[in-house]
């Protein structure tokens, strides 16, 4: 990992290669003033390796190996064996490992007879990794906003995404607008008590920068397998340029972040048993275009 790393600094120098190497295998070594803009902008969560990486990871190697004519169960070995040694590479940060025991779960249900539902397997996940560390939901952030945003993308998310679907937008321009919009709300609550901000002003980057993200993953995979200099590198430059473009939309449209919010912990608690019941309420009156839709949804956040 420390090679890598190495090579990435030296082919793109500065805040570009920390930010590849971030969205990659969640290195951190941003520059203060680059963290500050992207912890303004709502975007911190891009350089954060989580549900996103560990999918492709899953879904890479399992495509791989059945369409080598391997069976399902040998399959589902190779892949377990795959994505612990990918927890060992990144570290085995709390974001990371409850990715990692959600996506497990899934690919395990069908092998056991079971529909996996993935509301209920991140509930799972939680509880499992909460079992060796009990405190982790509230004083862990990276755990806690992983956890939260997660939970906004599978009950919010899926529902606005529904209601959005009579908009006249690309479905993937809606998509990340009914997820940023959900991740949002979900983590308001907690971010506000935690670090005393809010920044609404991520709806908007978080629908710009998104939608870059595999393309910079792509494009930064040639930086890894070319030499120092090599003009492969200009793509992922281009990708790695726009998305810290976008991060510095704070600084030019301050009226979206607030500062020195003062809540407690009780406002906290008393937010998200507000939303249980908002959720519980849409559920009720959609329960039928809910489950036809969520029954359908495989995936991590």
């Amino acid at each position: 990992r420390k090679r890598i790393t190495t090579h990435i600094h030296q082919a793109l120098p500065g805040d570009q290669g920390a930010l590849l190497a971030g969205m990659l295998y969640g290195e951190r070594a941003l520059s203060d003033s680059a963290k500050k803009l992207f912890r303004d902008a709502g975007m911190l969560h891009l350089i954060a390796v989580s549900g996103s990486n560990v999918t492709i990871l899953i879904v890479i190697v399992m495509r791989i190996l059945l369409g080598l004519g391997i069976s399902r169960k040998p399959s589902f070995i190779g892949m377990t064996i795959a994505l612990i040694l990918f927890v060992i590479f990144v570290g085995p940060q709390a974001s990371v490992v409850r990715a990692a025991i959600m996506g497990w779960l899934i690919e395990f249900a069908p092998l056991v007879g079971r529909i996996p539902k993935t509301t209920r397997i991140l509930l799972v996940s939680a509880v499992v990794f909460s079992l060796f560390q009990p405190w982790v939901l509230l004083y862990d952030v990276g755990f806690a906003l992983s956890f939260f945003a997660t939970l906004g993308l599978l009950t919010f998310g899926v529902w606005a995404n529904e209601r959005m679907r009579s908009w006249p937008v690309l479905p993937t321009i809606r998509e990340i607008t009914a997820a940023t919009t959900a991740a949002t709300i979900l983590t308001i609550p907690y971010s506000a008590w935690a670090f005393g901000q809010i920044s609404m002003i991520g709806l908007v980057t978080n629908v710009l920068a998104i939608p870059l993200v595999p393309w910079v993953m792509g494009t930064g995979t040639l930086v890894l397998v070319t030499s120092v200099g090599s003009i492969f590198h200009l793509p992922a430059k281009g990708f790695l340029q726009a998305v810290l473009y976008i991060a510095k939309l704070p600084a030019i449209f301050p009226w979206g972040i607030w500062n020195n919010v003062s809540t407690g912990y009780m406002f906290m608690i008393g937010s998200y048993l507000f939303l249980f019941v908002i959720w519980r309420y849409i559920k009720r009156n959609n329960r039928g275009d809910y489950n036809s839709v969520h029954s359908k949804i495989h995936f991590l956040s």
